[in-house]
């Protein structure tokens, strides 16, 4: 009984991530299928990776955010696009979201408008965090051959 509470926990759980927006099912379904038997835990070690790199990436965008004017656009740019494949990779649709408005308002030079979407994108960042790491603490307790 407690095995099948389990389960349902971890497909609620799972729906919850796509009914709420945070991610992309068909985009954690081509992860999910990525894994077997040599890497069962392919989807947690992807979004572990992801979660460490943003944080990286976030200490160098806010490197150059901040800086003095036209010291950094270049740069800032490609630092944008950086984090957009990294958001892409996993399918988090919300952090896209703020991520497509973030590149628009710097596109129009409008650097309020871009720290502002900054600021949004490291929230749906967490707020992403703060859902994946329950649904995958669950998995570990049911092991890799019984994942929801």
């Amino acid at each position: 009984m407690e095995r099948q509470h389990l389960h349902q926990q971890i497909a609620t759980m799972k729906e919850s991530l796509f009914d709420e927006g945070l991610l992309c099912r068909d985009q954690f379904q081509q992860l999910e299928d990525l894994q077997d038997e040599k890497s069962p835990h392919f989807v947690m070690e992807i979004f572990a990776v992801f979660l460490k790199d943003t944080i990286r990436q976030f200490n160098d965008l806010d490197k150059d955010l901040f800086q003095e004017e036209g010291q950094h656009k270049e740069n800032t740019y490609r630092l944008i696009y950086l984090l957009k494949g990294s958001v892409v990779s996993i399918g988090a649709l919300k952090m896209l979201d703020e991520i497509n408005k973030m590149r628009q308002f710097w596109e129009e030079d409008n650097l309020e408008g871009t720290k502002a979407a900054y600021e949004k994108v490291k929230q749906e960042r967490e707020n992403l965090k703060l859902k994946v790491e329950p649904y995958f603490q669950l998995l570990r307790q049911v092991g890799p051959s019984e994942s929801a």
